[in-house]
């Protein structure tokens, strides 16, 4: 469990870096693969961060990455 939470804190701290806010975390929105490896999904509500703006975005984005 500690280590999925690492995992999923991992995740967040490189989609802020890629400028994004996730707005939605929450269990349904993170996908557990058969390694026991964790995935943020479902960014529907995600919102790019531009020059202290937020610009809205549509559609989901995945980065298929694998968090330590």
């Amino acid at each position: 469990m500690v280590d999925m939470a690492a995992q999923i804190a991992d995740g967040m701290a490189y989609i802020e870096r890629m400028n994004y806010i996730h707005r939605d975390l929450r269990a349904a929105n993170i996908l557990v693969a058969e390694n026991l490896v964790g995935k943020i999904a479902d960014f529907g509500l995600a919102r790019l961060i531009e020059d202290s703006e937020y610009t809205a975005r549509q559609g989901i984005w995945l980065h298929k990455t694998t968090f330590f």
